[in-house]
């Protein structure tokens, strides 16, 4: 194995027609398992199976949409070929299906976000502040408690940002923040 810097990487290649054509074909095959990779994956992690006028479903729609987390919608009623298996018992009921765990009676926000992977719970058993809420004003808190050296614990209910974390002037209460660091 030999480490090589750029200029001695472009001049191999140059030079040696042999290295040149090794990298090449190995170059190729790479990014064709790379495509074949993500052709085989799903387009979204978050699936939901229902109708519109589902309360569940847009209870989590509203949920994923606030978390800025993609997910497909499959309507019932125009693709039912595309329901999972074990659903069409109740065709009134939704389903969800998050990284392929398929939820056949409607999920809670919390197990939904459960699935994903989403911090729902303390990391620790005790804490120096608990700010309830994650709009600017609690993320300020959280991020200057921090830094005063104490253990923060921010509670919130939907999404960190609040209303302002889906607003155009998110990044307007961002750099407000920001412009704060390092002043007394």
């Amino acid at each position: 194995m030999a480490r090589l810097d750029k200029q001695q990487f472009h001049r191999l290649i140059r030079d040696s027609k042999e290295a040149r054509t090794i990298i090449l074909e190995t170059l190729g095959e790479r990014l064709l398992l790379i495509q074949q990779r993500s052709l085989s994956l799903p387009t979204s992690r978050v699936l939901i199976f229902g109708r519109n006028r589902d309360a569940d479903c847009h209870d989590i729609r509203e949920f994923l949409s606030a978390n800025r987390i993609s997910y497909e919608w499959v309507d019932r009623d125009r693709q039912p070929e595309r329901m999972p298996p074990g659903t069409s018992e109740d065709p009134d009921c939704p389903a969800v299906s998050v990284d392929g765990q398929l939820f056949i009676q409607p999920p809670t926000t919390r197990q939904v976000a459960d699935a994903l992977q989403l911090q729902t719970r303390p990391n620790r058993d005790s804490y120096d502040v608990v700010i309830v809420g994650a709009g600017p004003a609690g993320m300020a808190a959280g991020v200057y408690g921090s830094s005063e050296g104490l253990t923060v614990l921010i509670v919130e209910r939907c999404a960190a940002g609040g209303q302002a974390g889906t607003s155009s002037v998110s990044k307007i209460i961002w750099n407000f923040l920001r412009g704060f660091q390092g002043k007394t």
